[in-house]
């Protein structure tokens, strides 16, 4: 999955509620094949990939990779978001609150750019968490977000001026 860069430098193309350009994967229901959405009470709700990021882009925190994103009849912004950065660093992003625009950043990790590696962000029995490579998962606080329906998204979402590229490898959605 490549991206481009910023609008401005390349004239690509933006969605609704956003200036960043990006290629990305949404959930669907896998039985009607509708825009999905479910809620994090409940016992299962987990988003696996296994990614390289060969280039990242230069934002401050880097490419996002994964996200959960608030349902859309509900706000516009995620839950959280998963950044790479050039050197390596793994940041989740979490919203403070359904407006948006008050994200708390956490390193959750380190991985060498361009070297394989696996994550997983589960929003599940209203717990927000995330695993790099299999490591036991680190809880995360969701602050004012009182567990909105939510649905995953997985990508390129290109935060900085410089293109990106994303490999995905493995993607895989339990509930």
């Amino acid at each position: 999955m490549k991206v481009p860069g910023s609008p401005s430098s390349t004239a690509c193309v933006t969605t609704p509620n956003s200036k960043h350009c990006r290629t990305e994967l949404r959930e669907l229901s896998f039985d009607s094949g509708d825009k999905a959405s479910w809620s994090p009470s409940a016992p299962k709700n987990r988003l696996k990939a296994t990614v390289t990021v060969p280039t990242p882009d230069d934002g401050s925190h880097g490419t996002v990779i994964g996200q959960i994103h608030i349902d859309d009849t509900i706000s516009t912004k995620p839950v959280c978001e998963l950044y790479y950065s050039k050197s390596g660093d793994l940041v989740m992003g979490v919203e403070k609150t359904r407006d948006g625009g008050n994200s708390i950043f956490t390193k959750v990790g380190n991985v060498s750019v361009g070297e394989r590696f696996s994550y997983e962000i589960r929003y599940e029995s209203d717990e927000l968490s995330v695993s790099i490579n299999g490591a036991a998962p680190q809880k995360l606080d969701t602050y004012s977000l009182d567990s909105p329906r939510s649905y995953f998204k997985a990508g390129n979402y290109n935060q900085g001026d410089s293109a990106s590229e994303v490999h995905f490898y493995e993607l895989n959605v339990e509930h």
